[in-house]
């Protein structure tokens, strides 16, 4: 266990320093915010911490906002609803995010005077924010953020640091994997669909598991859970997955090909998953040590597959490793 140590410098709500606030955190993580009446585990969106927390923004290329937009010096003026997937701040009061819409798919956008307290559009550029844009391009540009109104803001997930670190890796996902100017109304149904079955307090962890399948097809890597990735067959119950056929090995390949050792209530899990809409998912019972495999199998299946090396990963990973309280156990230990 790595002991945590107080930040440096004070917290912040709603913007002002707040000398009764401090923060505690480890490597580049807050994990909690001290208040005078004890330890908050639930990071409220109302702090910030500047010192540990980068800049807004996470993996993959920065949306250019390619797309609909006019030609020349013409302007063109476009509203859409979208889901903020990230943002970085852009100088001293602008900010540029990531929004992932129906109509235009991904897209980039500038929201000028977003940072400032008085702007309108300061609530809705926040990350997972849901909403609704107008867009203003003229020629090539990056498109302009004119107005807008915020739909919803899944209050759940932002005051829960569990939900919110899983909605972030989502978010990751999405951001990383699918293409930019490219209407794809389904993936935006099911992000929020998503959004909301987390809100809702849906199991996270099996809810992420999910979300991982679903990213296999739409990079094109989609796994073939019921046929041996090496003859084949149909295979009942697996107990080795190979990673670069994209499937289990039944009993007759074992010795031919590499594999990874898996439970056959792992595959089993997996083929629930990848047939079941994200809106018509039950509660679904998974023990500890399938989780762990469910988890470590999806992602080295992704790494392999893609090369992707995932930041939100690895956050939940070092909040595991902090033995920080989660979502099922009270413990975080059995968690991705």
């Amino acid at each position: 266990m790595i002991p945590l140590h107080r930040a440096p410098r004070l917290g912040y709500a709603n913007g002002t320093p707040n000398p009764k606030v401090r923060v505690m955190g480890c490597a580049g993580i807050v994990l909690a915010v001290v208040h005078p009446d004890g330890i908050d585990r639930r990071l409220s969106p109302l702090f910030t911490v500047p010192e540990f927390g980068e800049r807004a923004g996470g993996g993959g290329k920065r949306s250019t906002g390619f797309g609909k937009r006019g030609s020349g010096g013409q302007s063109m003026n476009v509203q859409v609803e979208g889901i903020v997937l990230r943002g970085v701040d852009y100088g001293e009061t602008h900010r540029i995010v990531t929004l992932l819409t129906p109509e235009i798919g991904k897209v980039g956008a500038m929201a000028r005077g977003a940072k400032r307290p008085q702007s309108r559009l300061r609530a809705l550029v926040q990350p997972l924010v849901r909403g609704t844009f107008s867009l203003a391009y003229r020629g090539q540009g990056m498109a302009i953020i004119r107005q807008g109104q915020w739909l919803e803001g899944y209050r759940a997930i932002q005051e829960d640091l569990w939900k919110h670190a899983y909605a972030g890796y989502a978010a990751e996902l999405v951001d990383r994997f699918v293409e930019e100017a490219t209407p794809n109304p389904g993936v935006y149904e099911f992000f929020r669909q998503w959004l909301e079955a987390l809100a809702a307090g849906k199991d996270a962890e099996i809810l992420t598991r999910l979300f991982e399948l679903h990213v296999c097809e739409w990079a094109g890597v989609r796994p073939l859970l019921d046929r041996c990735a090496g003859c084949g067959a149909a295979v009942g119950y697996a107990r080795m997955f190979d990673l670069s056929g994209g499937g289990p090995l039944c009993d007759r390949c074992l010795d031919l090909r590499r594999g990874i050792p898996i439970r056959p209530q792992t595959c089993a899990v997996m083929r629930a998953l990848q047939s079941v809409p994200v809106n018509r998912l039950g509660d679904i019972r998974v023990g500890p040590d399938t989780r762990r495999e469910l988890a470590d199998l999806l992602g080295a299946y992704l790494e392999h597959h893609t090369g992707a090396r995932l930041r939100g990963r690895e956050y939940i990973r070092r909040l595991r490793e902090y033995a920080w309280p989660g979502p099922l156990d009270g413990a975080g230990g059995d968690l991705v």
